[in-house]
């Protein structure tokens, strides 16, 4: 058919299950796909296991079994490659105030394995973004002085620092 693209599958999830030390099931036996250019979402009582789940695809916390693949990278045996295209933003404001705008946004592109000249051009790049280009270094702590969502429109950059 003319015109019609078949997305393949950026990350799939296959039985995917986490058992915490205590015991606890987090996560029993899931499984999902999310195609290219699709946007997913996780929907569910507190409880269960959408955090866990998400903290497992981020490489944040390791699986006890399942088989879980990000842009074709093998969870188990790739997840500094899937760390490099992942971008994850926390449900709360991420900004230290202590830092500036420019430091957190390192600090978040380090997290990300992010260094060199890639790093510093994403900084410029999202700070021109979210125009904050000319408080780029100053504390953040003081972005809401005097121009109010200053801090809000760090927040949402600092978890875009990765590159796919």
């Amino acid at each position: 058919m003319a015109g019609v693209s078949i997305l393949s599958d950026i990350i799939t999830v296959d039985d995917l299950v986490e058992v915490y030390g205590d015991g606890t099931k987090a996560v029993q036996g899931i499984s999902f796909r999310v195609g290219e250019g699709e946007f997913f979402g996780f929907l569910g009582p507190n409880g269960a296991g959408k955090s866990t789940t998400i903290k497992v695809l981020t490489t944040l916390l390791r699986k006890t079994s399942g088989r879980v693949t990000v842009a074709g990278y093998d969870l188990d045996k790739e997840p500094q490659e899937i760390r490099k295209l992942i971008g994850a933003e926390s449900q709360e404001t991420v900004v230290d105030g202590d830092l500036t705008g420019r430091e957190n946004l390192k600090l978040q592109g380090n997290l990300q394995q992010m260094r060199g000249a890639a790093l510093e051009e994403r900084v410029k790049e999202l700070l021109k973004l979210v125009e904050l280009e000319d408080v780029a270094d100053k504390r953040a702590a003081f972005y809401s002085d005097p121009q109010p969502g200053w801090t809000l429109s760090l927040a949402p950059a600092s978890g875009s620092t990765s590159k796919g």
